[in-house]
């Protein structure tokens, strides 16, 4: 490096022209600095052509790639997330208009998408959110009012210290969540449907009634 020259970037680069190599262990390598200097520029452009055509050390063919290698890192499970939140908030709307399957269905969604992120404590308030969400619209439809209870069920599991506001739902709500709580009390483990993942149903996360001679387990997923 030239005395009382500042490099603003070091490369670590191999030296390829008009060398051959015998043994790999034995590759020459120099550090050249790009200050600007007229000798390291040119040694640095002189080397640009044999790393183009090196297999090895050229650029990544892809375009999208090298995108990737710049900017913040992208939080997959933040944006799902996000995903399921924006269900949760189009699901209450509809619950709202008595659009039960379509509520229902931007439920289900909300939850695939955090079948696909890893288990953590907001994946699973989420989940437990959408649960309750989706359990309404069951139960606001006569088919398949039965399945209501176990979802009723799997959000008092998630967060167990959650209860109904009964000036805000109304009182078949109430008592179809305090019933499933009775029914699937406790504590489960949580089984995940998918690797890395926490499932998309209740039947996927393991939800099962407990007998009277188990003993409640911590509530996981995974």
């Amino acid at each position: 490096m030239t005395a009382g020259v500042s490099a603003r970037v070091v490369a670590v680069c191999t030296l390829l022209c008009g060398v051959t190599i015998a043994h790999a262990d034995r590759r020459p390598v120099a550090v050249v600095d790009l200050a600007g200097d007229p000798a390291p520029s040119k040694l640095a452009q002189d080397e640009n052509p044999v790393l183009l055509g090196h297999p090895d050390l050229q650029p990544i063919p892809d375009p999208s790639i090298p995108a990737e290698l710049y900017g913040p890192f992208r939080d997959d499970d933040q944006e799902r997330i996000t995903n399921a939140l924006n269900a949760k908030v189009t699901a209450e709307e509809r619950l709202g208009r008595f659009e039960l399957q379509v509520a229902e269905e931007s439920t289900k969604n909300g939850q695939e998408e955090l079948g696909k992120a890893t288990p953590s404590v907001n994946v699973l308030v989420v989940y437990g959110q959408l649960s309750f969400i989706r359990a309404q619209a069951l139960l606001g439809t006569p088919t398949k009012a039965a399945r209501a209870r176990e979802f009723f069920a799997l959000a008092h599991r998630l967060d167990p210290a959650f209860v109904p506001d009964a000036s805000r739902y109304l009182p078949d709500v109430v008592q179809a969540f305090e019933a499933a709580k009775k029914a699937w009390s406790g504590k489960g483990t949580l089984g995940s449907a998918a690797p890395g993942g926490c499932g998309s149903t209740a039947k996927s996360w393991g939800l099962r009634r407990p007998s009277s001679k188990s003993t409640p387990a911590r509530t996981s997923c995974g």
